[in-house]
């Protein structure tokens, strides 16, 4: 399974987390961000007219319609890995179901063979989901979390992750994760 890793980009951050709401003071420092990060693709008249509105206190924008392509089977996909969880972070516990999400371990895009392979996948909490997914953390083939040495960056994540390092992960009832899919993991996503 040889596969690349590509770069996310905002958009892919966003659909991932199905984030569809940013706050006021999150924009404008993305927007600030953006005018010195030459690696930020973005319509650049868009981003004018948006900081005219912000600067001038108008707020008010519509909305714009697109198409976009959609993850076929994607929610019976993670009914079925949610459940193989009990409906538990395979890593924290949680349960409240708004905050859980079947996690690829070798992503959507990588493999079109093995999107809905429950093996391909973890019951997890959004924030640990984003830390797999940003390569923060890892599970090793005895299915023990592995922690990234990039949290020493942020003290608060690595006060949240930290506590997880070699412990064991809670497995599924069944399918669960395939060790060629996790050393992927670890090979190519894990800092």
């Amino acid at each position: 399974m040889e596969m690349e890793k590509k770069g996310a980009t905002w958009e892919h951050f966003f659909n991932q987390y199905g984030m569809n709401k940013i706050t006021k003071d999150d924009f404008v420092n993305l927007i600030n961000m953006s005018e010195y990060d030459s690696d930020v693709d973005y319509d650049p008249d868009i981003a004018k007219d948006t900081i005219r509105k912000i600067k001038s206190k108008n707020f008010s924008v519509e909305d714009h319609f697109s198409t976009s392509k959609i993850r076929s089977g994607q929610q019976a996909f993670a009914n079925i890995v949610k459940k193989n969880y009990n409906n538990r972070c395979a890593i924290c516990n949680i349960s409240t179901k708004v905050f859980l999400e079947a996690s690829h371990i070798v992503s959507w895009k990588f493999d079109k063979n093995i999107r809905l392979d429950p093996s391909n996948a973890i019951c997890l909490c959004k924030l640990h989901h984003v830390a797999f997914d940003s390569g923060y953390l890892t599970i090793d083939d005895s299915y023990q979390i592995l922690i990234s040495d990039n949290v020493q960056n942020d003290p608060s994540l690595e006060d949240i992750l930290k506590k997880y390092h070699r412990t064991k992960f809670n497995l599924p009832n069944s399918n669960k994760p395939k060790i060629k899919y996790l050393k992927f993991h670890g090979n190519k996503i894990f800092k």
